[in-house]
């Protein structure tokens, strides 16, 4: 069971190979709640250019789109498959000029200095090797004044998970509100809110999320 957890978190951290797609779906209906409250907190408006970082296969852009279409949207990830799939389900919005879905690692985004008003990244930061270093890369590419939305769960709902072990650095309220600070960012608010159960594997976890939404300094 340990190697099954240990692959199921690689898949999570970078969906790939044979079971990407199932992977991606999977974490379209586990991720829900925590995509549709990010968006909610985006809160996009007109003109806003908006930077997703590990938008996976691109599912929820058009909820994005929905709440606001007066918006450029950019999507990155560094997984093949889901940078392949992002474009082919978001393709009436790239057509349009409206999006762009691109693989990039975000330790080194391939942007130039303040160029987003605003930029989320949605259960994504216990996967990311270096959080300061990433966080560092969020602020650099935000404009001005630019908004983050971070959202991630709690660190004592990811201990439940089998894949708890195999998982990055995980964080509490106070120690993401710490490193958001640490890196540049002003708290304007970070809620919490429960979310439905979660089945992996036949399991059944509860869930919560953290939406952070941050000033850029």
């Amino acid at each position: 069971m340990k190697e099954i957890y240990r692959t199921l978190a690689e898949q999570l951290k970078k969906p790939h190979g044979d079971l990407a797609m199932q992977v991606a779906e999977k974490l379209n209906e586990v991720n829900e709640t925590i995509n549709l409250l990010s968006i909610e907190a985006l809160d996009p408006a007109p003109g806003d250019n908006i930077l997703e970082v590990g938008m996976a296969n691109g599912f929820f852009v058009k909820e994005i789109f929905k709440r606001q279409p007066d918006i450029h949207y950019t999507g990155c990830d560094y997984s093949v498959k889901m940078v392949y799939e992002a474009n082919r389900i978001n393709k009436e919005f790239i057509d349009a000029g409206k999006a762009a879905c691109v693989m990039a690692e975000a330790s080194s985004l391939p942007f130039e200095d303040s160029t987003f008003t605003k930029v989320m990244s949605v259960a994504t930061l216990y996967y990311f090797d270096d959080p300061e270093r990433v966080l560092n890369e969020f602020h650099r590419v935000l404009k001005e004044n630019g908004l983050l939305i971070i959202s991630i769960r709690p660190k004592a709902i990811m201990e439940l998970y089998g894949t708890a072990e195999f998982t990055g650095k995980m964080f509490t309220r106070e120690e993401l509100s710490d490193c958001l600070v640490a890196n540049g960012f002003h708290i304007m608010a970070i809620s919490e809110h429960r979310e439905p159960e979660i089945k992996v594997l036949d399991e059944r976890y509860p869930s919560s999320c953290l939406i952070a939404v941050a000033r850029r300094n």
